[in-house]
């Protein structure tokens, strides 16, 4: 063989293997990205997926949470019939009568009625149960002891989504001034 010949064939053999080469390159590019593609849409999927599942979950706990309350609600409710006037008025002694919703009350907190509350019910509860007290002691009026129920009790329709807006605020700012609130409002109140 001639140089020239040789020459040609390094030639072509360097064109070859450099052909080959790139083709190599780029093939192993393109499954790379294949494979990091198809990771990408995995990780997609698994994290739709895992949204899903917690929506899912969070609200079959919400209502199982809403079936327990409808559920334990009903003891709580019967037991503030006593500060409606109808009934009120009917009650020979009245302090007896305070002194056993609160002693009512303080078994609902401790109970899983309590547990199952709302943040904001619960300190409602817990307000008409101190106002039983400040009732009991002559610090307080029936009326206030009755609007004290009231929130009560339009606070608890709410936690079973029976929401009254005209109250939410009123309800809010009450037990606000009862705790610290630091689950249905932001620190500027809203």
């Amino acid at each position: 063989m001639n140089s020239p010949q040789v020459i040609a064939a390094i030639i072509a053999a360097s064109v070859t293997l450099l052909g080959l080469g790139f083709n190599v390159f780029f093939t192993t590019q393109s499954q790379r990205q294949e494979e990091q593609k198809r990771r990408d849409q995995q990780k997609q999927w698994q994290d739709s997926f895992r949204v899903e599942l917690q929506r899912d979950l969070t609200q079959e706990s919400t209502l199982e949470v809403l079936r327990r309350r409808l559920n334990l609600y009903p003891d709580v409710w019967k037991a503030l019939k006593i500060t409606a006037t109808h009934e009120w008025n009917q009650l020979t002694d009245k302090k007896e009568a305070v002194q056993q919703l609160a002693n009512h009350l303080t078994d609902v907190s401790y109970s899983e009625t309590g547990f199952v509350m709302t943040d904001r019910s619960r300190r409602l509860l817990l307000k008409l149960r101190y106002d039983c007290g400040s009732f009991i002691d002559g610090n307080l009026t029936y009326l206030n002891l009755k609007n004290s129920a009231y929130l009560l009790k339009h606070s608890m329709r709410s936690d079973v989504g029976m929401d009254e807006q005209v109250y939410e605020s009123a309800l809010n700012e009450v037990a606000h001034r009862f705790g610290k609130v630091d689950d249905w409002t932001d620190e500027k109140g809203e």
